[in-house]
């Protein structure tokens, strides 16, 4: 077989190397903007504003229906306030998530055909 050192004519690796295109010489894309991280996408005020009116409507409603009992009996201990807390975050988040993930594919490049 033959010498296999690169750049030796007639070796395996030296048509590689020579089957190799000169990057250089490429013409260069252009630099599409970058896709903001999802914490960044999260803090926009828009979507704080619309995460915090569907914890404000729908977290009284899981509340109600989770923690009427206690509240119309009046049993509201500190466990009890945590989790009508978390509760109320059950929305916030969701909304939260549903948002982001619906800008942030809005915003992704398509795939190359």
């Amino acid at each position: 077989m033959g010498d296999h050192r690169a750049g030796k004519s007639g070796s395996r690796d030296g048509a590689v190397i020579d089957s190799m295109v000169d990057v250089a010489k490429c013409p260069k894309k252009a630099a599409s903007p970058a896709r903001p991280s999802w914490f960044a996408v999260a803090a926009r005020g828009t979507v704080v504003r619309r995460s915090l009116f569907y914890a404000v409507i729908v977290g009284p409603v899981l509340i109600a229906i989770n923690h009427g009992d206690a509240l119309l009996a009046g049993d509201i201990g500190m466990a009890r306030a945590a989790k009508m807390v978390m509760t109320m975050a059950v929305p916030y988040l969701v909304s939260t998530f549903s948002s982001v993930s619906a800008l942030r594919s809005a915003t992704a490049t398509p795939p190359a055909r």
